[in-house]
C-alpha cells in the first residue's frame, strides 16, 4: 500500500494543477505543496495548457477566453528520519482575458494578470504519524489592462506557510491541513498601487481503501472577500470567499501503470461582476489522469480536464454555457 501511496498521488497532484483554471478570483495553482510528502528525494516539473471558451451570445461575444501555460518546478530532499526540505516554485495567480468582439467599451479589451512564487519549506516528523511543516512564500505579480492603461508590477512580497499532518503509510492515510498568509504588496507603474493578496487553507487527504484503490480529496478556503485594486478606479473588487473541492479514486493496475478520476466542485456566488473581467462564477469539473513509472524511478504523470463554467452576467453582459479543457503533465524523478 506504501508504494500505491506514492503513485497514486502524483496522478492526483496531475488532475489538481489543472482544475483551478478560471477559479474564484485569481486563484491558479491552489499553493500546492504536496511534494513535501513524497517519499525520498525528488526533482518534479509540472505544465499544464488551458484553454477556456467564453461567450456571449446575447452579448455579441465569439470567445473572450485566452489560452495560457501554468507551469512548477519543485525539489524536495530527506535530511534525516524526522527532517525533510522542499523548495516550490510555482504561479499563484492570474488571469486572462481578450474580447475580440462585442459592445462598445468592451470590444478590444484586453488583460493580462501573472504571478511568480517560490515557497521554501521544512518538515518534521514529531511521531506517532504527525509532523509539522512551516515555511516562507516569496511572490510577485504583475497586472496589465490596456483599456484602463493599466500596466503594473509590484514589488516582491513575502508571507508565512505553516501545518500540520498525519499519515499511516499502512494504509496509505495522510491528513494535511496548511494555512497560507497574506502577502501585502505594491504595485507601480503607470500607478502606484498597496493591495494585499488574501490569506488561505488547504485540506488535502487520501486513504487506501481496498487493494491497490486509494480515494483522494481536497478543500481549499482563500479569503478573497474585501480583496480590491484599487487606483484611479476600481479595478477589482471581490465580496465573498471561495471554498472549492475535490474528491476521486486512484487505482494501482500494475507495477508501473496507475491512473485516476476526479470531480471538482466550486459554488457560483450568484453575485453579478461589476467588471467584463470576470466572466465566470463557480465550475464543476471532471478530470482523468495516468502515471507510468519507469525503472529509473522516474514517474510520468498526465492528465485531462473538462471544466463546466458557471454562468455570469458581467458588467450587464449574460455569459453561459462556457467551458474549459486543460492538459497536463508532470515528471518526477527519485534519486
Amino acid at each position: 500500500m506504501k508504494k500505491l501511496l506514492g503513485s497514486i498521488c502524483l496522478t492526483t497532484l496531475a488532475t489538481l494543477a489543472t482544475s483551478t483554471a478560471y477559479a474564484g478570483g485569481l486563484d491558479r495553482s491552489g499553493q500546492d505543496i504536496t511534494l513535501l510528502f513524497e517519499s525520498g528525494n525528488v526533482v518534479k516539473f509540472s505544465a499544464a495548457y488551458i484553454d477556456p471558451n467564453i461567450t456571449s451570445a446575447a452579448g455579441g461575444i465569439s470567445d473572450a477566453g485566452t489560452a495560457y501555460t501554468q507551469f512548477s518546478l519543485g525539489y524536495k530532499q530527506q535530511l534525516n528520519e524526522k527532517l525533510s526540505f522542499a523548495v516550490i516554485y510555482d504561479q499563484p495567480y492570474g488571469a486572462a482575458i481578450s474580447y475580440v468582439d462585442g459592445p462598445v467599451g468592451i470590444a478590444g479589451l484586453t488583460a493580462l494578470v501573472t504571478s511568480h512564487a517560490v515557497t521554501g519549506l521544512a518538515r518534521y516528523q514529531l511521531g506517532n504519524g504527525f509532523a509539522l511543516h512551516a515555511g516562507v512564500r516569496a511572490q510577485q505579480v504583475s497586472a496589465d489592462v490596456n483599456a484602463f492603461a493599466l500596466d503594473v508590477t509590484s514589488d516582491w512580497g513575502f508571507g508565512g506557510v505553516v501545518g500540520v499532518s498525519w499519515e499511516k503509510p499502512e494504509i496509505a492515510a495522510r491528513v494535511a491541513i496548511t494555512y497560507n498568509s497574506e502577502v501585502s504588496q505594491t504595485f507601480t507603474g503607470s500607478e502606484t498601487i498597496p493591495y494585499t493578496t488574501p490569506q488561505s487553507v488547504n485540506l488535502d487527504f487520501q486513504t487506501g481503501i481496498a487493494a491497490n484503490t486509494l480515494v483522494f480529496g481536497s478543500i481549499r478556503w482563500v479569503n478573497w472577500n474585501g480583496f480590491n485594486i484599487t487606483g484611479g478606479r476600481t479595478y477589482i473588487n471581490y465580496t465573498q470567499d471561495v471554498t472549492t473541492y475535490t474528491i476521486g479514486v486512484g487505482r494501482k493496475f500494475s507495477d508501473t501503470l496507475s491512473g485516476a478520476i476526479s470531480i471538482g466542485y466550486e459554488a457560483p456566488s450568484g453575485i453579478p461582476s461589476a467588471t467584463p473581467l470576470a466572466p465566470t462564477d463557480g465550475y464543476i469539473s471532471l478530470g482523468i489522469g495516468g502515471t507510468y513509472t519507469l525503472d529509473s524511478g522516474t514517474k510520468i504523470t498526465g492528465g485531462l480536464r473538462y471544466v463546466w463554467l458557471g454562468d455570469q452576467n458581467a458588467a450587464g453582459i449574460p455569459f453561459a454555457n462556457n467551458y474549459t479543457i486543460a492538459a497536463g503533465i508532470s515528471v518526477l524523478h527519485e534519486f
